[in-house]
């Protein structure tokens, strides 16, 4: 493929390179030991990175094609461990995450849709509208940044931390719950509701209806192209030299 650099030289010239997320530092210094890890991960899933693509307050991504479906863009995304993020259906789900740990760092691995960031002039009054969708919810807008735009024009937040739970109340509640069926229901319908009172027009609201059961629409864009793969929470490497277990 023309323009393609190898995934062990685009991933390790970032780790490199300055500047970089601090919260990334640690990975550094690592570098490798976690290097053919990421680059096994990648393989797996027959994925090549293409080039760098941007750096975020705690992650770097990277421009990302399947072998499987050529036409099928992703960005590869490389965060630590305490990057963590609620369930909600305005932020961008990834198809695949691994976490890898030598005892002494964790990163996670993701796989993500590739999606065009929105500039901030272009999101003038976007934040409100998001308040309202939120609305009877146990979410809330923390910032209004980084935000893609999917095939049907929706904008939908790829930085994780933009929406968290609103107190540690609603946390403490809903932290598992929100990965079951019956809780993400709830939040689609309710959010449905929000879109419809608010005036959004259908490909606009974040969910869709089939049938007697609500979908995200980053699920009817989107396709996981990686069903097959069993995906493991946590890959263990060797401990560093000289570190006391």
């Amino acid at each position: 493929m023309d323009g393609w650099i190898p995934t062990f030289q685009a991933i390790g010239s970032r780790l490199e390179g300055d500047p970089y997320p601090l919260a990334m530092q640690e990975l550094k210094k690592y570098k490798d030991t976690f290097l053919p890890e990421i680059e096994r991960w990648l393989a797996e899933r027959s994925i090549k990175v293409l080039d760098y693509l941007r750096q975020g307050s705690m992650s770097e991504a990277f421009d990302a094609l399947p072998d499987t479906d050529p036409q099928q863009r992703l960005a590869f995304k490389i965060s630590p461990q305490f990057n963590r993020k609620v369930w909600c259906p305005l932020i961008l789900e990834q198809h695949s995450k691994t976490m890898v740990s030598n005892n002494h760092v964790e990163t996670a691995l993701e796989l993500l849709p590739l999606l065009r960031i929105v500039s901030d002039d272009d999101l003038e009054g976007f934040g409100s509208i998001i308040y309202e969708a939120l609305d009877n919810t146990p979410y809330e807008l923390l910032f209004k940044k980084d935000v893609g735009v999917m095939y049907d024009g929706t904008p939908i937040f790829v930085d994780p931390g933009n929406i968290v739970f609103c107190d540690k109340a609603s946390e403490k509640k809903y932290a598992k719950r929100q990965f079951t069926p019956e809780f993400q229901q709830e939040i689609m319908r309710v959010i449905d509701e929000n879109c419809n009172r608010i005036g959004l027009p259908a490909p606009l609201r974040w969910v869709a209806k089939q049938g007697d059961l609500y979908v995200t629409r980053q699920s009817l864009l989107y396709k996981n192209p990686f069903p097959s793969i069993p995906e493991k929470k946590l890959i263990q490497l060797p401990a560093p030299e000289g570190w006391d277990l």
